[in-house]
């Protein structure tokens, strides 16, 4: 029988080492979970862990480190909990927008600003990150008539702060 270790934290917001860079230099992606999360030692491996949402009012979410992707998987770390990485299904984290204004945010084709521009949208949302190329997110978000649009956002664009607004 399979052991699954569950974990329960009641406040987890850490600074974690890519958001000390600049948002040039970023090597990742942070992002925190909405909801539990099974925690996989590999690639189709084995549960070692379950990222449990606390059931409180605030609500604390972990924040956590996407380092990588390969296929429908993203690599994380999470430094407060283990000091190894882990593998986690794509759609597991989700990140902010930042147009705090509902300013128009573009999604493109591509991981840079000259690539094309695959869809938009004014509203700020929470996006659920599907894939990685350093620090720009692959992801779902909702155009303004409610259609899903999938593209890469930009990493001037994105908060992984669940409690507030970034600056």
């Amino acid at each position: 029988m399979k052991r699954i270790v569950s974990v329960f934290i009641l406040v987890s917001v850490i600074t974690l080492g890519c958001s000390s860079q600049s948002l040039q230099e970023k090597k990742c992606v942070e992002a925190f979970n909405t909801t539990d999360v099974d925690i996989y030692s590999e690639i189709n491996g084995v549960v070692i862990m379950k990222l449990l949402l606390p059931y409180s009012i605030e609500g604390a979410e972990h924040i956590i480190k996407i380092i990588a992707a390969k296929e429908s998987w993203l690599k994380i770390e999470i430094p407060t909990l283990f000091n190894a990485t882990a593998w986690v299904n794509a759609g597991s984290f989700s990140i902010a927008t930042r147009n705090y204004q509902n300013e128009a945010i573009s999604l493109y084709q591509k991981p840079d600003t000259e690539a094309l521009v695959v869809g938009e949208f004014k509203q700020q949302q929470l996006v659920k990150i599907y894939s990685v190329n350093k620090s720009w997110a692959l992801v779902k978000a909702k155009d303004k008539n409610g259609n899903w649009i999938e593209g890469w956002l930009e990493p001037e664009m994105q908060c992984s702060n669940p409690y507030t607004t970034c600056p």
